[in-house]
């Protein structure tokens, strides 16, 4: 499922377009360089909303094919029952770039996933408890 479109400027490193699930659309997106890469597991870029908000990060990637490509992360409540998604960004043929995400496969996921009663079921304190349980 493609989620938006975006443009690159090549003198400032930033990509920028919007993002359009099902349920929400953020105009100006921004995913820009990080700011400071403090080792290799940090990411190369940082992704912003309209107002500034970060609210997401992205990792130079190389493809087995050879292709390069953005693997991103996106974290906001109002994305997929608050889970992160985990789109990519691609260049197509025509030099624009597309922020693809395709759902898990649930016997592939690298990643699980947990629907909202198992959230809530977790979340909720056992009863004579005062801590919080965590997933």
């Amino acid at each position: 499922m493609q989620l938006g479109t975006f443009t690159f400027d090549a003198q400032t490193g930033v990509y920028s377009g919007s993002l359009k699930t099902l349920a929400s659309v953020v105009e100006l997106v921004e995913i820009a360089p990080a700011p400071s890469k403090r080792g290799d597991a940090s990411p190369d870029f940082r992704v912003y909303g309209p107002t500034g908000s970060d609210f997401g990060a992205g990792w130079n990637k190389i493809s087995e094919g050879g292709k390069k490509y953005v693997s991103l992360v996106l974290r906001d409540p109002a994305f997929n029952d608050g889970q992160p998604l985990y789109p990519i960004l691609v260049e197509g043929d025509d030099g624009a770039f597309a922020m693809i995400w395709e759902a898990a496969d649930g016997a592939r996921a690298s990643r699980p996933t947990v629907t909202p009663n198992e959230r809530v079921a977790a979340e909720t304190p056992a009863p004579g408890s005062t801590k919080r349980r965590t997933a």
